[in-house]
């Protein structure tokens, strides 16, 4: 579980453009200090910063603002004045904007037999809400912890998923009887997509071999480099079944994601971030992997087991 990555471009540098991008750095200069204690962030300024731009809080936190017009959550700058921009007054006002910054707090970790785990009442107690275990590998490997983590996880009333680490060598077919012979009744589901190798052709029949067998909602793991990979040769069809599964993005030592264009025209929302291989939270010894969540934690538990 692996990877990371670069910035985004900036809009026209005319000197007829200067001022009113300048507002557009001005709203997010304010914007960061006031949501997310002053410790600023990335500006994405896709565009020129012209009247009717969007100001965009990035959902991973950090005070990542975009002014690209994407179609997300956030509010019009609509004239380049700095003291009528609808949003900062809006802001100032202390009214509802429909933006929800995102801080970088662990929500969900994945695990396997190599983490050692010494309470899940600890990891939620740390806040976390859910658990990805590694069921299976291959064709033939199954992780001799999976059985015995998933009543103490649940107990502990955290979410449970289950993942599957993709083996190129191993055909579609025997992986998926490998999995659903572990984990069919999971609430969720990864493929665990981090090694090269795999053709969209190859994933695609994967997921939906596991699809057709597994009870509960899936997920696309991967690192930023082999998911970008993947997408690039992906053909529309194959793009349309991706776009059905939750998209788990790995990239590491950034302050937000960065999807190319071309991913967010699958999903135009990453579900889970794997921000860190490193990290470190009570209930769990040693480095492990740990996630984000771009929804509430209200919304993540109903989105986690809602019907396939």
């Amino acid at each position: 579980m692996r990877r990371r990555t670069a910035p985004a471009r900036s809009g026209g540098d005319t000197r007829r453009h200067y001022r009113r991008r300048q507002h557009v750095i001005d709203c997010v200069s304010y914007i960061n200090q006031r949501l997310v204690g002053g410790t600023g962030g990335a500006v994405l300024l896709g565009g020129n910063g012209e009247r009717g731009d969007t100001l965009e809080i990035c959902p991973w936190g950090s005070g990542a603002v975009s002014a690209a017009g994407a179609d997300r959550v956030g509010e019009q700058c609509r004239c380049p004045g700095y003291h009528h921009c609808k949003l900062s007054r809006k802001m100032r006002s202390g009214a509802k904007t429909g933006i929800r910054p995102m801080t970088l707090s662990p929500k969900v970790i994945d695990i396997s037999h190599y983490d050692d785990i010494a309470s899940f009442e600890g990891l939620a107690a740390a806040g976390l809400l859910g658990v990805i275990q590694k069921a299976t590998e291959g064709a033939t490997d199954v992780d001799p912890t999976y059985a015995d983590r998933v009543a103490p996880a649940q107990n502990a009333k955290l979410l449970w998923a289950a993942y599957h680490f993709w083996r190129s060598e191993d055909s579609a077919e025997a992986q998926a009887a490998n999995f659903l012979a572990v984990a069919k009744d999971a609430p969720r589901w990864a493929l665990d997509y981090e090694v090269s190798g795999g053709t969209p052709a190859a994933i695609v029949a994967i997921m939906n071999l596991i699809k057709a067998g597994a009870s509960g909602k899936m997920m696309l793991y991967g690192p930023k480099d082999i998911i970008e990979e993947l997408i690039t040769a992906a053909t529309d069809e194959e793009k349309a079944f991706l776009a059905q599964a939750d998209l788990w993005w790995a990239e590491y030592s950034v302050a937000a994601p960065t999807p190319s264009r071309a991913v967010q025209a699958v999903w135009p929302t990453i579900f889970l971030w794997q921000y860190t291989e490193s990290g470190t939270i009570s209930g769990a010894e040693g480095e492990v992997d740990l996630n984000c969540c771009s929804v509430t934690d209200e919304d993540l538990a109903t989105h986690w087991s809602a019907a396939a």
